[in-house]
Order: structure tokens, then sequence, then C-alpha cells
């Protein structure tokens, strides 16, 4: 199957839609599928707001235990810091609402906004070694630092 073909197609879609999003976003983690990981990527280059807000609400959907709830903070986290604030909360529930660890990578976004609200909990788990990919939450604690 030709994933880049795939994702073609879906980007041909008048109106991308939460359903497309998370389409795309399963499509990344495919390594030679290169157009979806180039749509978000050029996504956040243009500051589309509203791929974000897409990316935020696939990021906190707990029903959906595949790739794209896991994706979504990758891209997240990319955004500009002034974009990210506004979804500071959302961030946060769905941060401390993964049982999975698989949204670690909002660390890193709240870290950018410099989140109070989320400083301590990052913090701790920067501390706990156990955590498998700890490395992101020492990243996000530098953020706070810098």
């Amino acid at each position: 199957m030709d994933y880049n073909e795939e994702a073609k197609t879906i980007l041909k879609t008048i109106t991308l839609g939460y359903e497309e999003i998370r389409e795309l976003l399963i499509l990344t983690v495919i390594e030679s599928c290169t157009e979806a990981d180039s749509f978000f990527k050029e996504s956040i280059q243009c500051e589309r707001i509203e791929i974000l807000d897409y990316l935020v609400r696939i990021s906190g959907d707990f029903d959906d235990f595949g790739d794209a709830p896991i994706q979504a903070p990758y891209y997240i986290k990319e955004y500009p810091s002034y974009m990210l604030k506004s979804y500071e909360d959302e961030m946060i529930h769905s941060l401390l609402n993964d049982e999975r660890g698989a949204r670690a990578f909002l660390s890193i976004a709240l870290g950018k906004i410099k989140s109070e609200k989320a400083k301590e909990y990052i913090y701790n788990l920067a501390e706990d070694k156990e955590i498998l990919g700890n490395w992101i939450f020492e990243e996000a604690r530098k953020l706070y630092e810098s």
C-alpha cells in the first residue's frame, strides 16, 4: 500500500475535519509516509490554529487507544507558545489523565508556556527515573528554567 497516496487523498478533502486529521496522524507513524508529516509541519509553520485545535482535541480522546492521540502531542509541542497558551487547561487535563504515558510530549508544550498549573507535576515526573521516557519531562523542566 502506498501510504503517501493515501495521505494525498485525505489532503484533497475539501474540508479537513476531526476524522481526517486523526487519519493523517495515524499515517505519520509510518516512516515512509512523508506526506502526512509534511502536512503537520507546514501547518505549524503557517500557524494554522484550526489544526492545533484538532490536535488538542485528539490528544484528549481517551476512548481512542490507537496512534492518533499519541502522535498529536508530538506536533502540538512544535506550535508557538502564544498559540499554546489558550489550550493550557486541555493539555493539563490530557497529561494528568494519561494512564499509559502516551501524551508525555504535552509536558514540553506546557513547559514552553511555563504553565504554573503543571509545573510541580512536570518537575516530579522529571525526577522519577523509573518512568519510561523520563527524558521528555527533563526537557520540559529545562524549558521552565530557560
